[in-house]
Order: C-alpha cells, then sequence, then structure tokens
C-alpha cells in the first residue's frame, strides 16, 4: 500500500510535465550567448542572440491541439478563445475547428483533414491563455487560463511572468529558432528557416527537387488542392526535408506566428509582432529573415497562428522511503 501511495505521489510531481510533452514536442534551443544577426530586419531591428538555452515548439500549433484546449476550457468561452471564422475552411478564412451546443456545453472538434494543419484565426490573447493552461498543466479548470505564465491577459502584458513555464517566444527566441546557424555563439544565421540562403520552393510535392528547401508559401500558384488561385494550409511538417538548425519546421510560410513582444514603435498600443510569412505571400523576401511584421494582438486572421517556448528541462532527485531515489525534472529557464 505504501508504494502504490508513493507510486502516486511521483506520478503527481511528473504529471503535467509527462502530459504536456505528448500534448505539444518542443525541441531544444542551445548556443546559449551567441551574437545577434548583423543584418537589420526592416532597415532597423536587430535580432537573435539569447543569453539562456530554451525549447521552442517543433511544429506551429494545430487544430486538434487547440481543439483540445477548448474542449478543456471552454464550454462556456466567456474570453472568446473560438473565432467563428475557424468553422469555416473555404478559401480564404481557411479554419480547422467546428462548435457544436450552446453556451455552458459548447464542443469542438477538429475539421475532418485538416487536424494536423496549423490553427488559425487565434488572437496573441488567446495564445497566451494557451500558455498559461499549459503552465497550470492543463486542467479541466476555465480558470486557469487566466494566471501563470501571463497576468492580467486581457491588458496584455509586455512580457511573462519569470516564472513561466511556457510563454509566446520572444522575437529573439523565435529568430534565433529559426534562422541561426547553430554550433557555436558565432556561427551565422540563414537568410531562410529551412539552412539555406537561396530562394525556397512552394508545391504540394515536399520530395520534388529542391525537397530540402521547400515551405509553404505562393500557395496561390501552386494550386494546393483547392482550385486556381486558391492556396491552402499544409499539415505542420508536411516538408520534412526543411527542418532548422535545432529541428524546426514551418518557421517560414504556412501561418505568421505570433511573437511576444510589443514592438518599440508601438509601444501604448495593442499591437505585438509576428514573423514567418503565410502561405498566400508570393515573395520570397517575406518568408525570409525579413518576414517582420505587426498585428492587433486582440484580434485573429486568417494567415495567424502561433507555436510556444518552453524551459529546458533540468534532472534533479527526490528520494521517497518506501522506493528510494527517483530522478525527476525540475524546469528552469
Amino acid at each position: 500500500m505504501k508504494k502504490y501511495v508513493a507510486v502516486l505521489f511521483v506520478m503527481a510531481v511528473l504529471g503535467s510535465g509527462i502530459v504536456n510533452a505528448a500534448f505539444m514536442e518542443f525541441v531544444a534551443v542551445g548556443d546559449a550567448g551567441n551574437a545577434a544577426d548583423t543584418r537589420p530586419v526592416r532597415g532597423e531591428y536587430y535580432f537573435g542572440d539569447v543569453s539562456y538555452e530554451y525549447q521552442i515548439g517543433k511544429y506551429e500549433t494545430t487544430n486538434a491541439q487547440y481543439a483540445t484546449f477548448l474542449n478543456t476550457v471552454a464550454a462556456s468561452d466567456p474570453h472568446g478563445l473560438y473565432n467563428t471564422n475557424m468553422a469555416n475552411s473555404s478559401y480564404s478564412s481557411r479554419g480547422g475547428i467546428i462548435r457544436s451546443g450552446t453556451s455552458g456545453s459548447y464542443t469542438y472538434s477538429a475539421v475532418a483533414g485538416r487536424e494536423n494543419m496549423p490553427v488559425n484565426w487565434v488572437s496573441w490573447r488567446s495564445a497566451a491563455r494557451v500558455a498559461n493552461w499549459m503552465h497550470n498543466g492543463m486542467q479541466s479548470d476555465a480558470a486557469t487560463t487566466e494566471y501563470g505564465a501571463y497576468t492580467n491577459v486581457d491588458s496584455e502584458p509586455i512580457t511573462h511572468n519569470a516564472d513561466a513555464k511556457f510563454w509566446i517566444p520572444t522575437a529573439d527566441e523565435w529568430y534565433k529558432a529559426a534562422y541561426y546557424k547553430g554550433g557555436s555563439t558565432n556561427a551565422g544565421y540563414w537568410t531562410y528557416p529551412t539552412q539555406k540562403d537561396w530562394t525556397p520552393v512552394g508545391g504540394l510535392d515536399p520530395t520534388a527537387y529542391p525537397a530540402s528547401n521547400r515551405i509553404n508559401y505562393q500557395a496561390n500558384n501552386y494550386d494546393f488542392g483547392q482550385g486556381y488561385d486558391q492556396g491552402d494550409f499544409v499539415t505542420v511538417g508536411y516538408y520534412s526535408s526543411t527542418a532548422n538548425a535545432y529541428g524546426t519546421f514551418d518557421q517560414g510560410g504556412n501561418v505568421f506566428e505570433w511573437n511576444e513582444e510589443i514592438p518599440p514603435a508601438y509601444y501604448g498600443t495593442t499591437y505585438r509582432w509576428r514573423n514567418g510569412g503565410n502561405f498566400l505571400q508570393n515573395s520570397a523576401g517575406e518568408v525570409s529573415y525579413d518576414s517582420l511584421s505587426v498585428a492587433v494582438a486582440a484580434n485573429g486572421q486568417n494567415v495567424t497562428g502561433f507555436r510556444l517556448a518552453t524551459v529546458i528541462p533540468e534532472p534533479a532527485t527526490i528520494c521517497l522511503m518506501s522506493i528510494g531515489c527517483v530522478t525527476l525534472l525540475r524546469r528552469r529557464k
């Protein structure tokens, strides 16, 4: 009996970490203390230097993942986590989640065939609430979207809390994960998030040449199965040969991704940065290191989604009389 109780205790300590690992996959970004890119983004910003190790989502957050989040906390949805445009999967809304029922008993399901496409129509505020929910162990408790990683989400805090376990990547974190070459602190940066400096190619076949330099942009020109001039998203990780140096996918094309910061020129407003370009853009520059743009944090858009960042796990040991010492994961940033 004592051993059974002890095992339950260990599972409780590890519980949120196990669930989080199964729910959303992350990759480590090392080379702490690396130099910033020497190329100015939009002619004035220098990004990429990060003084610590961290993890970032391997893929963009999907419709299936976001539907799971909604089913857990949005039976009533007082915070507008669901955008009704998500129910429209036609061009150009390209939503992927259907809501059923009435307030108090809402349920959500991913549109068939779009489960593993990136979720869109998600505001910065809603992405911050996903971070809060994950910070709190992904409980079936709607209140857990309101504290933890971010405080007073509707007031759009400037940054995540110091003890946050998950958060929207900062502009430097996102940029480093996408473009840094890795391997040292002065490795330099690629132009595109495919470990390449030459122009990537769009198109439906992920194995066609050049398989190692393909992303989802120019979709209107390439017809992703929807008819002329009707592009679409691809499933996350679809271009399996185009991971960047740290192992992330789709940081160019598909959807713009929220960054955490308020752009300096927009302090005192509700704007946030986003990066990576989207499936409709035809200019290669718009899916390159220079892809930075701004959007209203309170609004969702058809071309905007997100991925999250998290801390690096670090081993810790706990000793229980009934089962001895067990190595756990202690998180640090």
